[in-house]
């Protein structure tokens, strides 16, 4: 496999060195092989393995199978006197608001949800996320110190070319510290992305991916740390400001303290056939999620403007279509032969 970019030590995103210097198109989605870890090629001739995963959960998976895995899982965590007995990780979006009604009301869980806060809410996220903690879920929303987070994000985007990537640290490792503290061993992610839009494939099967494997599929084989270890090194960071509790939530926690509790996550996309819009439906239905038509239709001032914007692009259509059949005129009018 030819390389394009030579990493240097400088640049943390270490999947730039692996990609592919002919760039290929799946047949079937027309995905490109600069995905990092997709493979072509596995069951069908120019076929990507997003695709090929697609054609198994049509075909191949039982699904009732996983969904008694998901019951005996359930039966085994189930509080019986109504305290939190699952963390589930969300925004307040299709996927977690899913997932989190899911568990409650199908299987009688009783959950615990938690939010790491994005860098600015918009209006409609803000009034999702309230929806669903207001249809009765307990919520427990972190803000990152942004000062911190400020710095941890500028160096990203300077040496992953992703500021969002401390986001995602604080995301995905704060379901851990949450279980650590309340002493919950069972956490329910959404959607096995890797799969689902072609990655890595060894955690097909799995419900879900070791913790050691994250740094690599997640997080473009670089960590929170590396970013800290670039940052002393440019005086971004003072000893004193990666010593403190905050910087905690961008690592995980202890490995004995996981032990200890027993924590482990779970893909829901793995008892459950994943649908992205299947599971939009589900939550406009049971968790109050907004339809982005809705949302315009009770926001008369962005309607407005909206109208007021297609208003001006019909009118400059039809004035550029005047004016070139004038011009057509004053080209092409015949002229009178004395």
């Amino acid at each position: 496999m030819s390389k394009i970019i030579k990493v240097t030590d400088d640049i943390l995103d270490k999947q730039l060195d692996v990609l592919p210097e002919e760039v290929r198109f799946c047949n079937k989605c027309v995905i490109s092989n600069q995905r990092p870890r997709i493979s072509f090629d596995k069951k069908i001739k120019g076929q990507c393995s997003a695709c090929d995963y697609a054609y198994e959960k049509d075909n191949e998976i039982d699904w009732e199978e996983r969904e008694r895995q998901l019951q005996k899982v359930c039966d085994e965590h189930r509080s019986k006197d109504g305290s939190w007995d699952v963390i589930v990780p969300g925004s307040g979006g299709k996927d977690s608001g899913m997932v989190t009604h899911k568990l409650k009301h199908k299987y009688g869980m009783h959950p615990l949800t938690i939010t790491w806060a994005p860098f600015l809410y918009t209006d409609i996220g803000w009034k999702n996320f309230t929806a669903l903690k207001d249809k009765g879920y307990d919520n427990i929303l972190i803000h990152p110190d942004g000062n911190l987070h400020r710095k941890l994000s500028m160096l990203a985007f300077d040496l992953h070319g992703d500021a969002w990537d401390p986001f995602g640290y604080g995301q995905q490792y704060l379901a851990y510290h949450m279980s650590v503290k309340f002493n919950i061993p069972l956490i329910f992610f959404g959607e096995n992305g890797e799969i689902e839009y072609g990655g890595e494939e060894k955690h097909k099967n799995m419900v879900e991916a070791p913790m050691e494997d994250w740094e690599e599929i997640f997080y473009k084989g670089s960590s929170a740390q590396k970013l800290v270890d670039a940052g002393l090194k440019r005086n971004i960071f003072t000893k004193e400001e990666i010593a403190s509790l905050s910087f905690d939530f961008y690592q995980p926690p202890k490995k004995e303290d996981l032990q200890r509790v027993g924590s482990r996550g779970h893909w829901m996309s793995y008892y459950e056939r994943w649908t992205p819009q299947w599971n939009y439906y589900y939550a406009v239905e049971n968790t109050g999620l907004l339809s982005f038509i809705i949302y315009l239709l009770t926001h008369t001032l962005l309607l407005y403007r909206l109208t007021l914007v297609i208003l001006l692009y019909y009118l400059l259509f039809h004035t550029l279509v005047i004016f070139a059949s004038l011009l057509r005129l004053a080209f092409f009018l015949p002229t009178s032969h004395t």
